[in-house]
């Protein structure tokens, strides 16, 4: 019998449903820097209210927000160190100011 579960992205509208459905979660792992800070409006609160832990991971954008990058304008293609990981490309997405929502 399963008797805790831990999650992985899932937003703070999925997260309150499977807990309105007594599944019981231990933690919710989401991406969060001071470029990304989403988990702060509503899944933050939810998770304290309801004792779910939040880990996060993303902190320094996959070293985008370290020495190495510093003074870099990643809005010009190729500028700087070249971003050629999956990693790397998806954190330069989410500081795009197009993605933003």
């Amino acid at each position: 019998k399963i008797k805790t579960v831990a999650l992985t992205n899932f937003d703070t509208e999925r997260l309150r449903i499977i807990l309105e459905n007594g599944i019981p979660v231990v933690s919710n792992q989401v991406q969060h820097s001071v470029v990304d800070m989403r988990p702060q409006q509503k899944m933050a609160e939810l998770c304290q209210l309801t004792g779910v832990k939040l880990i996060t991971y993303g902190t320094v954008m996959g070293g985008l927000l370290s020495e190495k990058f510093l003074d870099t304008n990643l809005s010009i293609p190729f500028a700087g160190p070249p971003l050629n990981t999956p990693s790397l490309q998806k954190y330069k997405r989410v500081q795009s100011p197009s993605i933003y929502y």
